[in-house]
């Protein structure tokens, strides 16, 4: 997890951020581990000064859904259908649904 974190770049939007992080510990470790360090991340910000958010897991969500689909020949493009799906890319259109 730590190596994955480690290839972000500094200074992403925050939901960016997760998405991308998910998706590299989904495709280094498995999508339960991404999932669960999604969830850990939003539970410590919960209980700590930390800023929980529903749109954080939803980007973990996204991120993962790239790396099992891979939508995207750079995880989480914007314009993903995973991303776009979880609403944190440009709208889905009636052409882009199968």
């Amino acid at each position: 997890m730590r190596a994955a974190l480690a290839q972000l770049p500094a200074g992403l939007p925050e939901a960016r951020a997760h998405c991308i992080a998910s998706a590299l510990i989904a495709r280094r470790c498995s999508a339960i581990e991404a999932q669960l360090a999604g969830t850990g991340k939003e539970l410590r910000d919960l209980f700590t000064r930390g800023d929980a958010s529903w749109d954080d897991w939803r980007a973990d969500r996204a991120g993962i859904a790239c790396d099992q689909a891979r939508s995207a020949r750079a995880p989480c493009s914007p314009n993903s259908l995973a991303v776009r799906y979880m609403g944190l890319g440009p709208p889905l259109m009636a052409h882009d649904v199968p």
